[in-house]
């Protein structure tokens, strides 16, 4: 077939939410301009920055999802939607091929479900885990326990001991896993058992930052997908921060001594309400730590916050803290 663009084009797919957007738009400025790839970047949102010639985007439609009620996860939200765009995406790439080279297709971590339906296509798929190797390992370690144990997963007797990680507690396993009969849990052990059957991994860390876990999965081999640390990805130049307020902070860090600074974010999808937003302010105060705080505009009824809504900025984050603060 002789194509009309014969270069290497990718395509990267993200899932709903800023948290996954901005990483994996960085990934792909990344190949394109250092690997000389074309690519196409589908979402379902506009792009929190700007990308280069050579990429181009697609926007979903968001899928009608009436019959959920108003409390529903949002991790459950993010999965039907995936499950309900695997046609969309299938038409899109059909569409590509007749035309251009599909090197690969790239998935952030909720991309499980368009795994069948790109290798029927025969093209390469790849997983881009836009959290860690600890994330990663976790992750690759449920289907296990949800096989292997009973009862709710907080109250499990032993510490869970995952390769180049610290041990971890039932309790502080991720928040949709904690009640195994939710309607969330069942999403991510379903989510999970699909990591290992792409043709390769991508991690959003580095190996200064998590050596034991990179060493680990270097070795890991027994037929599994490569695993690869391709971060820190992050977004320069957003129109998030200014330039003045990012050197205001990196100022103030370097002031301090090495280990003496607590960073506190809960991403894109953890919105607090007015009173924890208050509670939190005050126990950090009364604490003396010295911290970096990225604070985000409360919300008394919807959980994820901001998580759809990348451009929305202008709030004066001082107007949620206590007086005084």
């Amino acid at each position: 077939m002789a194509y009309t663009n014969p270069s290497s084009h990718l395509l990267v797919v993200s899932s709903p939410g800023v948290g996954h957007v901005t990483p994996l738009a960085g990934l792909t400025k990344l190949l394109v301009l250092r690997h000389q790839f074309t690519a196409t970047f589908v979402t379902f949102s506009d792009v929190p920055c700007s990308l280069p010639s050579s990429i181009s985007t697609i926007q979903l439609p968001s899928p009608p999802l009436k019959d959920l009620h108003s409390d529903t996860h949002i991790l459950t939200r993010i999965c039907l939607t995936i499950a309900h765009s695997v046609s969309p995406l299938r038409q899109i790439l059909i569409s590509l091929q007749r035309t251009t080279r599909i090197a690969a297709v790239i998935f952030d971590p909720f991309g499980s479900d368009f795994l069948s339906m790109v290798k029927e296509l025969g093209i390469p798929a790849y997983l881009f885990i836009t959290s860690n190797y600890f994330f990663l390992s976790f992750m690759l370690h449920l289907p296990t326990l949800e096989d292997t144990t009973v009862g709710e997963f907080r109250d499990l007797p032993e510490l869970l001991l995952l390769p180049g990680c610290v041990p971890l507690k039932g309790e502080d396993f991720l928040e949709p896993v904690q009640k195994r009969e939710s309607e969330v849990c069942p999403w991510v052990v379903h989510l999970a058992r699909h990591y290992d059957l792409f043709d390769g991994i991508l991690v959003n860390s580095f190996e200064a930052l998590e050596a034991g876990a990179t060493k680990f999965f270097k070795k890991r081999g027994g037929g599994n997908p490569p695993v690869w640390p391709i971060g820190p990805l992050i977004m320069p130049g957003s129109d998030v921060d200014s330039e003045e307020q990012s050197h205001k902070c990196i100022e103030w860090l370097n002031q301090q001594s090495s280990g003496s600074v607590v960073f506190i974010c809960f991403g894109s999808g953890g919105t607090l309400t007015w009173e924890q937003t208050r509670e939190l302010a005050l126990g950090l105060e009364m604490s003396g730590q010295s911290f970096l705080w990225v604070v985000r505009a409360p919300n008394e009824t919807e959980i994820s916050g901001s998580f759809f809504n990348p451009n929305k900025t202008g709030d004066d984050p001082l107007g949620f803290l206590p007086e005084g603060f």
